[in-house]
């Protein structure tokens, strides 16, 4: 789940109970694109955008530095926020030694 304020949370659930939902979301937060580990047939955030309706999502399998997810997506913005940006960027990213590029995950149906 990711923090909200006021002490609030959003998790899988809650996505999937939206009527609507953006066509593409971008997740840089933690674990965004991470399944849970103590429950059976969980999906992550991500995950769930998509199951929602969104047409394509992203998000991090796992922790990563505010300035490492900053240079991925200032990276992937300037070739282009679709799917052959968003594998350039990161390939980029990789090739550079920037390691949290690998958290990066591009969640379709």
């Amino acid at each position: 789940a990711l923090p909200l304020a006021a002490e609030g949370t959003l998790d899988a659930r809650d996505v999937l109970a939206l009527g609507k939902v953006p066509a593409r979301v971008i997740l840089s937060g933690c674990g965004s694109a991470a399944r849970s580990d103590d429950a059976r047939g969980a999906v992550s955030l991500a995950q769930a955008f998509v199951l929602a309706g969104a047409r394509w999502a992203v998000g991090t399998s796992r922790s990563v530095e505010d300035a490492e997810a900053a240079r991925v997506l200032a990276r992937w913005r300037a070739r282009g926020l679709d799917e052959g940006g968003f594998f350039a960027a990161r390939r980029a990213s990789l090739a550079e030694g920037d390691l949290g590029a690998s958290a990066f995950r591009w969640v379709v149906p």
